[in-house]
């Protein structure tokens, strides 16, 4: 007790040195943090999942309604939290050859992407990043792809990265996801989940089995 700022019942505490002094303070303002600092980390635990958001195991490329060919990203909100003004942003790791043939290199890129905030994240809503590509970047009937937006690699990495805030906590949040291209590609449209009845729970929604199909 007498370490963290307490006394022993019956018992004064005296202090003999500066060495005393120092300890004693030192108790003192364990005394006060250490309870704030537990009750915090139990905050945390409870409220706060390892990860706030679920991604979908692979990325999807196809041609949209428009007849262009874009990448798309899925995730959806895992807590029961708000979380809002989501700031999105991909970045493509890419690995390149240099011109001796002989050794790599790698760049960071940022991606264009026609969707780079989210407002308001709903419980197992999902949220979709599309990246516009170029019909160059890759063949559609072979399965390959050998640029991304005219940007050419031997080995590329998407890392996905989204900045946000929790009202509920009054704090921010962060989370990351990477995608290895072309292994977690998935060549086709990704199926889509009917949730507009919020009343029922999610896994009843039209399509929740097939999210990462």
């Amino acid at each position: 007790m007498y370490f963290l700022g307490g006394s022993v019942p019956g018992k004064e505490v005296i202090l003999t040195s500066n060495y005393s002094y120092i300890l004693y303070g030192i108790g003192k303002i364990l005394s006060m943090l250490l309870p704030s600092l537990f009750f915090g980390l139990i905050v945390f635990k409870v409220f706060i999942p390892p990860k706030i958001i679920t991604f979908k195991k692979k990325c999807n490329i196809f041609m949209n309604d428009s007849n262009q060919p874009v990448l798309a990203i899925r995730f959806y909100s895992s807590t029961k939290l708000r979380l809002i003004n989501i700031d999105l942003k991909v970045t493509a790791r890419f690995t390149k050859l240099r011109e001796d043939q002989k050794t790599h290199f790698i760049k960071n890129v940022d991606l264009n992407l026609k969707n780079n905030s989210w407002k308001l994240a709903v419980t197992h809503v999902p949220f979709t990043i599309y990246i516009p590509l170029e019909e160059s970047d890759f063949n559609y009937e072979t399965k390959e792809i050998t640029h991304i937006q005219g940007k050419d690699f031997t080995d590329c990495t998407l890392l996905v990265s989204l900045n946000g805030k929790c009202p509920d906590l009054n704090s921010e949040f962060q989370q990351f996801h990477n995608y290895k291209i072309p292994n977690d590609l998935d060549w086709s449209r990704f199926n889509d989940i009917d949730s507009k009845d919020y009343n029922i729970k999610s896994v009843n929604w039209d399509g929740w089995s097939d999210f990462d199909m």
